[in-house]
């Protein structure tokens, strides 16, 4: 229980920004930020579209995110605002990574496929973090749990990366 009041803040099991003084709900959110920001440098150069690598690497996010979330859940009083952000942070994830999905250029290279983020693509890269910050300001403001505003980045950030990348996995290339 202590290291649910040492993330959740002390002698509560709801937090609010008060509660994360010490900073230590802002480390998900760091490492996404991160995250994000390696993908994107990494994609506008272009690459080789893999199937099965597009695929792999949300997948490996989603279970990264739900790892320091899953032994809090029980110990969390979740309200009407949580379940609010959680449902906004589903429709944003996914509904922001199909549009990115669709963003991406693929386009035929050596007798593969490859893709790339061209300025569209990290245009809504932006507006997806910015949004994202937005939720956990809008959930810190009135009070959620620590859980709905930052502890779950990583697992968002994997969701909207699947989504993006079901797309970009099955639409064709455009120049060939």
């Amino acid at each position: 229980m202590a290291e649910v009041e040492a993330l959740l803040g002390p002698g509560t099991a709801v937090a609010s920004a008060a509660g994360d003084a010490a900073g230590a709900g802002r480390i998900p959110e760091i490492i996404g930020l991160v995250a994000v920001l390696v993908i994107v440098v990494t994609r506008m150069g272009g690459r080789e579209r893999r199937p099965v690598r597009l695929l792999v690497q949300p997948l490996v996010l989603l279970v990264a995110g739900l790892g320091p979330v899953v032994p809090l859940v029980p110990a969390v009083e979740l309200h009407g605002i949580d379940y609010q952000l959680i449902a906004a942070d589903l429709v944003v994830s996914v509904g922001l990574g199909v549009v990115r999905g669709f963003a991406v250029q693929i386009y035929p290279r050596l007798a593969t496929t490859w893709y790339r983020y061209g300025p569209a693509t990290v245009a809504l890269w932006c507006l997806s973090i910015g949004l994202r910050f937005l939720l956990g300001g809008y959930g810190a403001d009135h009070a959620a749990t620590t859980l709905t505003t930052s502890a779950c980045v990583i697992f968002m950030l994997g969701l909207t990366l699947l989504a993006q990348n079901v797309i970009v996995t099955a639409r064709r290339p455009s120049g060939g």
